[in-house]
């Protein structure tokens, strides 16, 4: 199980994504595909917190 790629998809959930990644990061997979969601330009404080 360990040559299995994986993909992580990102939204709203900075705290979540960034524990889940420092597991992945002792995993070590072979490849990790990571995707976000940009800011919506209706909510002023996405920006920051996309960055």
């Amino acid at each position: 199980m360990r040559d299995t790629p994986v993909l992580v998809l990102g939204y709203n959930r900075p705290d979540k994504i960034a524990q889940l990644l420092r597991r992945l990061s002792e995993l070590a997979p072979p490849v990790v595909i990571y995707s976000v969601d940009g800011p919506r330009a209706h909510i002023v404080d996405d920006e920051r917190r996309v960055r």
